[in-house]
């Protein structure tokens, strides 16, 4: 199970994002606004993607569109 090669596979899709992997959960943060149609639009491939690299259960979490914005989640 590796959130880096998860990552890698998602970007050859054209789903631009980084994830975080927390135990068996993957996170997958887009990198715009853009980046949540695009996951949408590709909702299968990235799931068995996931499955693929280990994780059971995902989340996506769309990034503020600017920096004034608080983050969706606190670690």
């Amino acid at each position: 199970m590796s959130a880096a090669t998860l990552e890698a596979a998602l970007r050859e899709l054209g789903v631009r994002c980084t994830v975080e992997g927390r135990d068996r959960l993957a996170v997958l943060v887009a990198d715009d606004a853009d980046a949540s149609r695009d996951a949408a639009r590709m909702r299968n491939d990235t799931l068995r993607l996931m499955r693929a690299h280990g994780f059971t259960n995902l989340a996506l979490e769309v990034a503020a569109a600017s920096a004034d914005h608080a983050p969706l989640h606190r670690d």
